[in-house]
């Protein structure tokens, strides 16, 4: 406290307070990282090698002297945030690692050495840290690579706009991410359940409010903690954000209106299923996920993500279409975690026919034989030749003049066009399998077979129970005709003939004709 006279001579007191530098005791040094880039989504794990990185503290007496020292808790953990497969150290008296703004989470950690789960990022960082006594090391960069996916094939290329049919999608560079799903149930304080869940992100069309200008009426901008946000579709997003925070989705169709409201919303994005949506008793009969988020005091909002995606590598997803409010050509997307995007296009319809399918057969009556895969569970399984010349049969209902088969799976699918295949309508289709990549061939690669009809109706053998996948093999003969004597006969059979030629075996199977 400080005595002082103001300009007409009263006396009055000034409080001057006061300011403590700390003078740490470690000098933490960063000699390596090991990888120096990754992809910029995060949550996966690095090295770090250096010199004095810190886990204790220690308490200095009046006279300076070490008087006692506190060590970290090695079983003080938690969830990581940016990948909930690991428990992370959770005690302050570890150092603070930062890429760049983030910091990361300990995973490992010894006086030289550090396993580090990284945060997401862009570009390139500075990576240092800041042991508990303010001791900060040198920088080290670290450079975060954004993804480039593509998609080469969508197919079918065409569905239902209602949702629900299974496309694939073949290219490259896919990626999963975690996202946080909010579910319809509640817990015991009437918060909403939440999971994380690993998928791949694949979106179609652009119904958002995420580009609009603040000052548009369907911007979000939060006012009173309250904002709303319609999108195409019937769909109408309301934000309360007093207490916890909640919203409440809604969609109106046919004159009815399907509501759910979620909350103690997380912060950061998160998605709902529309599935969530009653109407009384009646849940919503469409399906597709929602992706909310209050960020920069706004409500965004964006649908047409799919609720279902399989995963089966970097270069083929396996994807349960969402429902799309009208008919048309539309954009479909894979969105990577790090913001990578592929486009494509896709066609939503409103087919007339529904066909099916029964059984499929080569060279007649060969039909395809139970197995329990993995990965697949129980199938049935039909084996061609990856060289061609099969015969085949797709046995069914409803097909269509000039509907199209194709063959999909791992790579791209193979297409059979209306001038390769035999029309016995409405029920067989026959074709000649063509010639594969040698690449199709493995236990592991199985292929579902896709009937389209041209209005849109499509049926597939994945869909039956057990679903009938065809499977390409080498053939480890490659038998080959010689002479045949006699080569006639009467036409009422019976006479004995000797076949010469090479690479037959002791079980074989002759056909004629």
């Amino acid at each position: 406290v400080v005595n002082r006279k103001d300009l007409d001579g009263v006396d009055y007191e000034k409080i001057l307070r006061g300011y403590t530098y700390v003078v740490p005791t470690s000098t933490p040094r960063i000699d390596d990282i090991i990888p120096k880039e990754g992809l910029a989504d995060g949550g996966y794990v690095v090295e770090i090698f250096g010199f004095d990185f810190r886990d204790y503290r220690q308490v200095i007496d009046n006279e300076g002297n070490v008087s006692d020292t506190i060590r970290a808790d090695v079983n003080d953990k938690r969830t990581s945030i940016y990948n909930p497969n690991y428990e992370v150290l959770a005690s302050p008296l570890y150092p603070r690692v930062y890429f760049g703004d983030k910091e990361g989470e300990i995973l490992e950690f010894a006086y030289e050495y550090m396993q580090v789960i990284i945060p997401p990022g862009q570009g390139a960082v500075d990576v240092y840290l800041i042991n508990n006594d303010s001791g900060i090391s040198n920088r080290v960069r670290f450079n975060y690579k954004t993804s480039q996916p593509a998609i080469n094939s969508v197919s079918p290329s065409h569905g239902n706009r209602h949702g629900g049919d299974i496309v694939d999608l073949e290219g490259r560079d896919f990626q999963e991410g975690n996202i946080t799903l909010l579910k319809k149930e509640y817990d015991e304080d009437n918060n909403s359940l939440r999971e994380t869940i690993k998928m791949a992100m694949v979106k179609v069309g652009s119904r958002s409010n995420i580009n609009l200008p603040r000052e548009d009426d369907n911007s979000g901008v939060i006012r009173s903690s309250r904002a709303t946000v319609t999108l195409a579709g019937g769909l109408s997003v309301r934000y309360n954000g007093s207490h916890s925070g909640s919203v409440e989705v809604s969609i109106e169709d046919r004159g009815r209106t399907y509501t759910h409201s979620y909350i103690n919303i997380p912060d950061g994005a998160f998605y709902i299923n529309t599935k969530d949506l009653k109407y009384n008793n009646e849940h919503y009969n469409y399906e597709e996920l929602i992706k909310i988020e209050i960020k920069d005091n706004r409500l965004l909002v964006e649908g047409g993500y799919a609720p279902e995606v399989i995963f089966k590598s970097s270069g083929q997803l396996s994807v349960t279409m969402p429902y799309y409010y009208t008919i048309g050509n539309v954009n479909i997307e894979v969105i990577n975690p790090d913001g990578g995007k592929a486009r494509s296009n896709f066609e939503y319809k409103n087919p007339d026919s529904k066909p099916y399918i029964n059984n499929i057969t080569r060279e007649g009556d060969r039909g395809p034989i139970e197995d329990d895969r993995e990965g697949y569970g129980k199938v049935k399984v039909l084996q061609l030749n990856y060289k061609g010349g099969n015969i085949v049969s797709i046995t069914g209902g409803d097909f269509r003049e000039n509907a199209i088969i194709e063959i999909a799976g791992v790579g791209r699918p193979i297409r059979i066009d209306s001038g390769n295949i035999n029309y016995d309508l409405p029920s067989k289709l026959t074709f000649t399998m063509p010639e594969v990549p040698q690449s199709y061939v493995g236990k592991e690669k199985l292929y579902r077979v896709i009937v389209s009809n041209r209005d849109g109706g499509f049926a597939s053998t994945d869909k039956l129970d057990p679903p009938i996948y065809i499977e390409f093999i080498k053939g480890e003969s490659e038998p080959i005709l010689g002479n045949i004597t006699p080569n006639r006969g009467p036409a009422t059979g019976g006479t004995r003939v000797k076949i010469t030629g090479d690479d037959f075996r002791k079980s074989m199977e002759g056909f004629e004709g």
